[in-house]
């Protein structure tokens, strides 16, 4: 009965509220009873001033307000160089059109020595799939860069390493005018980029180059930024130079300069510091630091896209203190961007860029590794220096043959060099007990060159939809390196005492890897907006490997070690075939597709004189479900399976015992891994009340899942082999909300983030399943109007908690914290005065103790000369002195916390110079 009552109730409601409502109309006109189009038109409450609709008139000048409550109003229209209109109007208690009649708007009538011209400007538009923001609309300082506004802007974030988010989702990709700049690396765009040459800001997901070229979506987006400039940016040059020393001979040195014209784009870039400021991305950081210097402990080859990266795919989450890798880095850098159109049909896009990185590090890591009822410390005081080369190319041309056809040739090149110097005193023990013992010392050098290209024809047909697509791919990966070893080690054996084994070792790998493959696609229309595509993908990787270990004596002989040398050659091939359904829609996107796929692996170890022989069979559906219901919301749905192959380093059943204390042996049985992938992403924007709501859930389960199995001795020496485990699972989810309050002059942003992951490991033959939850996100807040007061604050929460199945008393949980503030102040018109302060707090859970760590930064920066040409800036990092460089991380077999050195406090005084000359033609 009461259930019955409530919707009656609610029936009486919603009667009452639609015959209170009624509709707005008029028509947007000038002076000469011309139709003005896309003229804004507000219409707000007299009572709160609440925004209650919202619209814009229409090629003809018609406007209309639907649904619009009785009461009292104030109209409000707007157009570029046109005065305001504004008029009182009531809507009345019965429902129907007010129709307003023609709306005549005035030309502004100025007098440019007493008068200044502003525009009333809309900050975003919903454009279909595109987040367009007006860059006027987001004050920045003056030679702010793009990075700088990209943090201004509605869903979107920046991190302290200036990794971008836009709507939840990672930009993959900062494109200007539509053009790529120094490749794929947004960070290079966002980082050396001037704010003020940008126009508008533009978010989309890019469709794949094959869907761009025919018209039928396929699904595949990732997301991207491209940068529209200022019509006078367009033509003429720009840059800045910049230029600053300090206390503790800190350094930095910045310049850009783009030259740009109708038809061309040329841009260079360099810069220098040792104050941890790198303008790459991260993976390149790791591949630079990393990647080479550990060829001879891990296997990374890959064969066709289809062999699965090294480890056993644990989560780690680090938390420190916002500085890009540990220890203290020396950068330099330079490169050039150049993009020229050869008429209608040919464009060239290329860059070249050089990274030079020297690591410094000095640093002490204490690790906790789970047993079985049971754990053990192992602690590694490390002291290093890396040096590092690269060399970067991107060459992307494209020809239109004709109206139907084009040719598109991309290829990329990669040189890289390394020296590296290192010393490790590496203990093990139980309680304070020590149990074992290993001193390193390594010399090591290497290179690394990679080549890859990329040639496509593509061919639409009178018929839309029906397209055909031709692809072959070529690829290039080889390594040398050599390393000189010195080490002594210690094992304390409860029978036979100690055992001390001196190695003297010169270790020498060269790798290679040829990829040769070809694609065929073709697409054919069957109904209405339906598509069917058929592909064929055939691909072969032939691999070389040549590890040699020698045995150095007193006397600097040197003899082959045969137990731990290997010699690999073998090829890999795949081939796949399936087809894809499209059905596509003006509000949704279909595609339904089922891929079979064959591949094999074929080898011989040459030492051992024994054979690899692999053969992997699957099945791999996909769904790609796109909805967009309204131009303020749209939803998307991605299911994929991929094969993940184990590795030649995994499947080779050779030892290699390098390090005595960390053995590790291939499984010549290992099968593929197959990975289910699950992505649902959802993004609301409301562009009259400015509040955003982006969310987005990623699932991956894994079947066969290359984990490890662990045997651990009395002396915690560990012997490591990799194996396939089942119900391997991880989860993520990310959201993002933000609004303003209009009465308090602020605007909030929230940012949650869940990671779940379900692993397998085995430890001395027990499984030992491990959950991991990370829980916490962002709380920002800060005020809306910035002409004078830019402050921003908020915290940023880590919550981790690690369960082992094995052992409850193991379980682990810590919390990370950190409090942060931004304010800038500008007074006297061109004087800036900036302090920025974070307090991150690390709890000691599984840790032995609480670490607070205060970072406080300020400046203080004039700028002069006509157009703010000219900026002086004083500036002090770590104003307290108290920065420690503190990383915490969980796996899921063992926590650990590392300290290296960090920057200290340092002061420096910096001057920056502007170079334009823009819109004029030549």
């Amino acid at each position: 009965m009461y259930k019955h009552l409530i919707i009656v109730l609610l029936c009486a409601l919603g009667s009452a509220q639609l015959y209170a409502q009624g509709s707005v109309s008029g028509r947007i006109i000038d002076e000469n009873g011309d139709p003005l189009p896309s003229a804004t038109v507000m219409l707000t409450a007299k009572s709160d001033s609440v925004l209650a609709a919202f619209a814009m008139s229409n090629s003809e000048g018609n406007f209309k307000l639907s649904t619009v409550d009785q009461g009292a109003y104030f109209l409000q229209v707007t157009f570029l160089e046109y005065e305001q209109f504004n008029r009182d109007i009531e809507v009345g208690k019965k429902a129907g059109e007010l129709a307003l009649g023609d709306l005549t708007m005035l030309e502004k009538s100025t007098t440019l020595d007493d008068v200044e011209i502003t525009d009333e400007r809309i900050p975003i538009r919903i454009k279909g799939d595109t987040v367009e923001y007006d860059a006027k609309a987001f004050t920045t300082r003056p030679n702010s860069n793009v990075e700088d506004l990209l943090k201004r802007l509605p869903g979107v974030e920046v991190d302290q390493d200036g990794n971008i988010k836009a709507q939840g989702e990672s930009v993959t990709k900062i494109l200007v005018d539509g053009k790529e700049f120094f490749g794929d690396d947004p960070k290079v765009a966002s980082k050396n980029l001037p704010a003020e040459a940008v126009d508008k800001v533009q978010v989309f997901d890019k469709m794949s180059e094959i869907a761009e070229f025919t018209g039928i979506d396929d699904g595949e987006r990732n997301r991207t930024i491209n940068l529209a400039l200022k019509e006078d940016y367009k033509t003429g040059y720009f840059g800045n130079v910049m230029g600053g020393y300090g206390t503790q001979e800190r350094f930095e040195a910045k310049a850009n300069i783009n030259r740009f014209s109708e038809t061309s784009q040329l841009s260079f870039l360099g810069m220098a510091n040792n104050i941890n400021e790198q303008p790459f991305s991260i993976q390149d950081y790791i591949t630079f630091m990393g990647g080479l210097n550990r060829v001879l402990q891990s296997g990374t080859l890959r064969g066709g896209g289809m062999f699965r990266g090294g480890g056993a795919g644990n989560i780690g989450v680090l938390s420190g203190t916002g500085q890009l890798g540990s220890g203290i880095n020396t950068v330099g850098a330079g490169g050039l961007n150049f993009n020229q159109d050869f008429g209608k049909k040919t464009t060239l896009q290329s860059s070249y860029f050089y990274n030079y990185l020297r690591n410094d590090l000095t640093q002490r890591s204490t690790r906790e590794n789970i047993l079985e009822g049971s754990s053990f410390l192992t602690n590694d005081t490390t002291s290093s220096q890396d040096i590092n080369h690269n060399h970067r190319l991107n060459l992307r041309l494209n020809h239109k043959i004709d109206s139907l056809s084009e040719l598109l040739l991309i290829g990329s090149g990669r040189y890289n060099l390394t020296d590296g110097v290192s010393s490790n005193d590496i203990n093990s023990l139980t309680g304070a007990e020590l149990q074992n013992r290993s001193r390193r010392d390594e010399l090591t050098a290497g290179d690394l060159t990679n080549l890859d290209s990329r040639l496509q024809y593509r061919r639409k047909f009178r018929k839309r939809g029906r397209a055909l697509v031709v692809e072959g791919t070529a690829a290039f990966n080889g390594t040398d390196q050599e390393i000189d070893l010195q080490a002594v080690n210690t094992i304390l054996l409860d029978t036979f005492g100690t055992f001390i084994d001196t190695l003297r070792q010169d270790q020498q790998a060269d790798q290679s890897q040829l990829d040769l493959g070809g694609k065929i696609s073709y697409t054919e229309p069957i109904g209405k907006r339906k598509y069917l595509e058929f592909n064929y993908t055939h691909q072969e990787s032939f691999i070389d490997l040549n590890k040699d270990f020698f045995n150095v004596a007193e006397n600097g002989a040197a003899s082959l070690d045969s137990l731990l040398s290997n010699r690999y050659d073998g090829r890999w091939r795949y081939d796949q075939a399936g087809a894809n359904f499209r059905l596509v829609k003006k509000k949704f996107n279909l595609n339904l597709g089922l891929n079979v796929q064959r591949s094999a692996l074929d080898g011989t170890i040459g030492l051992q004189d024994t054979s690899l022989n692999k053969t992997f069979f699957n099945v791999l559906p996909s769904l790609r479900w796109r909805w967009s219901p309204s131009k303020a919301s749209r939803m998307r749905f991605n299911y994929t399976a991929r094969v993940n192959a184990p590795t030649i380093e995994e499947l080779q059943p050779v030892l290699d015992n390098s390090n005595p204390f960390n053995l590790y042996i291939g499984n010549p049985d290992l099968e593929a891994e197959t990975a289910h992938n699950l992505r649902l992403n959802y993004f609301f924007f409301d562009m009259f009340s400015f509040t955003g709501f982006f969310a987005s859930l990623n699932a991956t389960y894994t079947q066969n899942k290359i984990s490890q199995a662990t045997t651990v001795d009395s002396s915690f020496r560990q012997l490591t082999t990799p194996i396939n485990v089942d119900n391997d699972l991880r989860i993520n989810f990310n959201a993002n909300f933000n609004t303003p309050i209009r009465a308090l002059g602020v605007k909030i942003g929230l940012t949650p983030t869940v990671t779940y992951n379900r692993a397998i490991t085995f430890i001395n033959d027990v499984e030992n399943p491990t959950n991991r939850l990370v829980s916490g996100g962002e709380a920002r807040i800060e005020n809306r109007k910035k002409n004078w007061l830019d402050a921003v604050g908020g915290v940023r929460l880590s919550h981790n908690l690690t369960t082992y199945a094995i052992d409850a008393d193991m379980n682990q949980t810590f919390l990370n914290t950190t409090y942060f503030a931004d304010v800038t102040a500008t007074f006297l018109k061109n004087t800036n005065l900036n302090t920025r302060f974070d307090y991150t707090v690390y709890s000691g859970g599984g840790f032995n103790d609480n670490v607070s760590v205060p970072l406080w930064r300020a400046s203080l920066s004039k700028t002069f000369l006509g157009n703010d040409r000219a900026e002086l800036k004083a500036s002090v990092f770590d104003l307290l002195n108290l920065n420690r460089g503190i990383s915490r991380t969980t796996e899921i077999n063992y926590l650990e916390e590392t300290r290296a050195n960090a920057l200290g406090r340092y002061y420096m005084l910096s001057f920056t110079y502007k170079i334009i000359s823009v819109g004029k033609k030549r």
